[in-house]
């Protein structure tokens, strides 16, 4: 059932279009088999990933927005990668740039989107830099994300290994998309 299950969210979290949660579930996986003692199985995962993926992309299954992974991965960016890739760097430049003028208490929550320079540049409609830690550091200072990684190590401390796992699947996906004003 387990697997089943599995299989039935990655198929979602791939009809959602998104890369980060795609690689925050592989992420996650892979911490599961890590902490669960079953790394020798890591490498069959791989696999296993690996060929759904070349069948999914030969029976043109995976969505075109994927395919900015492999083109990272072999070096051979599009210009129009930069909507995925160059202006998630930008906007995570413009957070760091924003937190070293506000370091202690951050510009305030849901803040980033009226002091972030990108949108000037570029003419977007950025709300948030798609990137949990440039957010907490812009929008909360040293203050608020010592406070956010306190209780971060809690739960993950306390958490079961499926409970770590799915934890470390959320805070990778975090690192890629998602605003902290939205969590709930």
């Amino acid at each position: 059932r387990f697997y089943l299950y599995s299989f039935i969210f990655l198929l979602g979290l791939i009809w959602t279009n998104s890369k980060g949660p795609a690689i925050g579930w592989f992420t996650g996986v892979a911490f599961l088999l890590f902490i669960s003692g079953k790394l020798s199985r890591f490498p069959l995962f791989l696999v296993s990933v690996v060929l759904l993926s070349f069948a999914a992309i030969e029976l043109n299954l995976f969505p075109d927005r994927f395919a900015v992974i492999g083109r990272l991965l072999t070096g051979t960016m599009l210009e129009s990668d930069f909507g995925s890739i160059g202006i998630r760097q930008l906007m995570f430049l413009d957070s760091l740039e924003l937190f070293y003028e506000n370091s202690l208490v951050g510009l305030g929550l849901g803040n980033w989107a009226t002091n972030a320079r990108v949108a000037v540049y570029y003419g977007g409609d950025f709300v948030y830099p798609h990137n949990i830690l440039a957010e907490m550091l812009s929008e909360h200072g040293l203050i608020g994300c010592l406070v956010f990684v306190t209780l971060f190590i809690y739960v993950f401390r306390v958490s079961s290994e499926l409970g770590k796992a799915l934890f470390v699947l959320m805070l990778t996906s975090l690192q890629f998309t998602g605003d902290m004003a939205y969590w709930h």
